[in-house]
């Protein structure tokens, strides 16, 4: 039943996936992927027998595409994902937010229906006159079989029931062009029975993503990124060092103040060595909608030296990533939790260590399931209180 899915991938922070429409592939999205990639880790793929993905021996429906999904979202180990699907990619968006709900953050279903009487009819009977066409010539030619396959989709699928969409639970957008070939009542009522859902038009037709992308792309956006915490997570670059050593000192002085004067003292970590962490793309940054940093922490895969020994015992020996030199500025609540919502969707055991008298550190870390393993020293030989977490 597996197929592999080819897929382009371009940033880091929460995942969002990509679904093209009927008869077309990933490079739909040319006008979103860069765009959106500055806040999240966009995924555009290819459904089952469109583009470079395979077609598979499995049925060619909308349902089953929504499974290829869920197993395509295992094997890259995420467990959870902002949804936007367009046309027959909303469709399918719909049937997996209904299945599994619990694995869906944000839903944007742009020019999706319900079923065939969703869209104007001078539209969806030219695609069922190449549908019977297609058929009938099916058995002769790979080509019309082909084209019976792809027509077929939008003439005996998606037939979505209200009882999926009272199923779905994540915050929702309903978006379509003011001409869109989606008659403007049908996603009006989409929106209408889903319960935390809302709806926008954008000036366009069906493709507005691809011919209005400014437009489109702002309402997307502002959508995506209504937090109440909006933040989001992209590596950092040389051009951050000096917003990044700022949110350092902030740091240092409420470690001091706090009783924590040991930990960093007052010059760690250095300009150098952020600058070091920077060039081996291990640093990342928090970003609010204020375009300001707010949140800076290292991500680092392998082994680290400082963990080969322990007085204690680590969960487990195998492979892990390490998060370092987490700091703050104290603007935004939750900024940690969101650093270990970042660093979990990269990896799946990560290890952590603070110092006995940074009380806060040892709090959030323990409140982020973390279990706390022995003491390992730094190379200076100073104890840490090491933590692992695997999900």
């Amino acid at each position: 039943m597996y197929i592999k899915h080819f897929y382009i991938e371009k940033g880091v922070g929460e995942p969002l996936v990509l679904l093209h429409g009927n008869g077309e592939d990933s490079s739909y999205f040319e006008n979103q992927i860069g765009e959106f990639s500055k806040y999240y880790r966009v995924i555009a793929l290819d459904t089952r027998g469109h583009g470079n993905t395979p077609r598979g021996s499995a049925p060619f429906r909308i349902r089953q595409f929504a499974d290829d999904l869920a197993d395509f979202l295992d094997r890259i180990k995420i467990k959870k994902a902002n949804i936007l699907g367009f046309s027959d990619g909303a469709n399918i968006a719909m049937c997996f937010a209904a299945k599994y709900p619990d694995r869906v953050l944000k839903l944007v279903l742009n020019g999706g229906n319900l079923d065939t009487d969703g869209i104007e009819k001078d539209v969806q009977d030219a695609i069922e006159r190449g549908y019977r066409s297609a058929r009938l010539l099916a058995d002769r030619s790979e080509k019309a079989r082909k084209k019976m396959e792809i027509l077929g989709l939008m003439v005996t699928d998606p037939n979505i029931s209200i009882e999926e969409l009272e199923k779905i639970e994540s915050e929702t957008l309903v978006i379509a062009g003011t001409e869109d070939l989606v008659k403007k009542d049908h996603s009006e009522y989409i929106a209408s029975q889903i319960k935390n859902a809302t709806l926008k038009f954008v000036r366009g037709d069906h493709f507005v993503a691809k011919e209005n992308p400014s437009e489109f792309n702002l309402v997307v956006k502002s959508f995506l990124l209504n937090k109440s915490n909006n933040i989001y997570v992209r590596k950092a670059d040389l051009g951050h060092i000096d917003p990044i050593m700022k949110i350092y000192e902030v740091a240092r002085q409420y470690m001091i103040n706090t009783g924590n004067d040991k930990q960093w003292g007052m010059n760690y970590p250095s300009r150098q060595l952020i600058e070091e962490d920077i060039r081996s793309k291990h640093c990342y940054i928090c970003i609010g909608d204020d375009e300001e940093i707010h949140c800076v922490f290292m991500l680092i895969e392998g082994k680290d030296p400082t963990y080969a020994k322990i007085d204690g015992k680590w969960l487990n020996e195998d492979p892990y990533s390490t998060i370092h030199r987490i700091a703050s500025d104290g603007k935004y609540p939750g900024m940690f939790d969101k650093c270990i919502e970042y660093s979990k969707s990269k990896c799946n055991n990560i290890r952590i260590d603070t110092h006995e008298d940074n009380a806060t550190m040892r709090h959030l870390i323990e409140k982020n399931g973390f279990v706390e393993c022995g003491i390992i020293y730094t190379r200076l030989g100073d104890p840490r209180i090491a933590y692992q977490l695997t999900i």
